[in-house]
């Protein structure tokens, strides 16, 4: 039973580029029954702010503010969601300064709930230059589903912003989009093993200097959070890279056979949602074809899924 739900809950989330270019998720009109947003609290998460937050500061400062994700699904059964969450300021390379996340984690989230009270069985969270990733399967084994929900709170985030060094005010955007991670991970919402498209609450971040009083921020502190510098199995974190075992090592080998390009910086949250997307989709990477070539690896992520290792985010 496991393995049947893997193979409708995340088919097509994970293709190399070529085959997923397609512009980010459009902005939302109000009716789209799929919907991301993204919110951000200037005061530690007493409040949050959609749409549009100003930050007065002096040139040079620096300040961290927290940033969370949320889905609303206004009909059907919800079997797992992904997304990209990229930032952009552009200004940074003109007049220094710059925007970066620090740590990420679902504690404290409705996502640590969402399987009966429990976590999802595979939770892949991942920090990357340009952002963040997702990847949710809630159940594997029974088929578990989310209903409709509104406001539902996928993630949470601590930002670094560091302001540039002249006066004036500065644009920098937090976008969900389909192209961070390698292969990249797209923004989408599975129901019935099928890929939709949300549209997307992006936020417009104003950085002002000179123009409004430098404000009080009590920062960003998260529970459980998986940090820039660290990798982690679960809750727990450890710093430095961590080698694949082989046999995923030889899915990542496979993949690139077929796909036809070396996949490089694939870790091994990629890897085991490269399996669980890949291999057991009904893609030209079926599940037939490739386990006859590499016994271990429905072993190996049943093995990884039954030790608790459920939260990829190495």
């Amino acid at each position: 039973m496991r393995w049947s739900w893997l193979r409708v809950a995340f088919c097509g989330l994970m293709f190399p580029a070529s085959l997923w270019a397609q512009d980010p998720p459009a902005d939302c009109q109000g009716t789209e029954t799929f919907q991301f947003e993204v919110q951000a609290s200037l005061d530690g998460g007493a409040t949050w702010t959609s749409n549009s937050v100003t930050l007065c500061m002096l040139p040079g400062n620096s300040v961290d503010f927290a940033v969370r994700t949320l889905m609303t699904v206004t009909a059907g059964e919800t079997q797992g969601w992904s997304f990209s969450l990229k930032q952009s300021a552009i200004w940074s390379q003109y007049y220094g300064g710059g925007i970066s996340v620090t740590g990420v984690t679902i504690e404290e989230t409705d996502t640590e709930t969402v399987q009966n009270g429990g976590l999802p069985d595979v939770n892949s969270l991942i920090i990357r230059p340009e952002g963040y990733t997702q990847g949710v399967l809630i159940d594997s084994d029974t088929g578990l589903t989310l209903p409709p929900v509104t406001g539902f709170v996928t993630s949470r985030a601590c930002y670094h912003l560091t302001a540039p060094r002249y006066f004036g005010t500065y644009l920098t955007t937090l976008e969900f989009t389909h192209d961070l991670g390698n292969p990249p991970i797209r923004s989408v919402i599975t129901q019935d093993g099928r890929s939709n498209l949300p549209c997307a609450r992006n936020l417009n971040l104003y950085v002002m200097l000179g123009f409004c009083r430098p404000q009080s921020n009590p920062g960003c502190t998260l529970p459980g959070s998986v940090e820039s510098t660290a990798m982690a199995a679960g809750r727990g974190a450890t710093t430095g890279e961590e080698p694949l075992p082989a046999d995923l090592q030889a899915l990542m080998d496979f993949f690139r056979q077929w796909a036809g390009e070396t996949v490089v910086g694939f870790r091994l949250g990629d890897a085991a949602l490269g399996l669980a997307q890949l291999s057991l989709s009904g893609s030209a990477l079926s599940y037939s074809t490739l386990l006859p070539r590499l016994p271990p690896l429905r072993e190996t992520l049943g093995s990884l899924l039954r030790r608790g290792t459920r939260n990829f985010t190495g």
